[in-house]
């Protein structure tokens, strides 16, 4: 799990693995951009 501060919540975070979930506990909406990038 990786835990942004929401003081810092833009940028760009490196991720490895096989699933990705984003969650807020906050009530307004937001908005969340994605690239995937594979190999074999």
């Amino acid at each position: 799990m990786t835990f942004v501060d929401s003081e810092a919540a833009a940028g760009t975070w490196k991720f490895a693995g096989n699933a990705l979930a984003v969650h807020t506990l906050n009530t307004e909406p937001f908005t969340v951009s994605y690239s995937v990038v594979a190999g074999q």
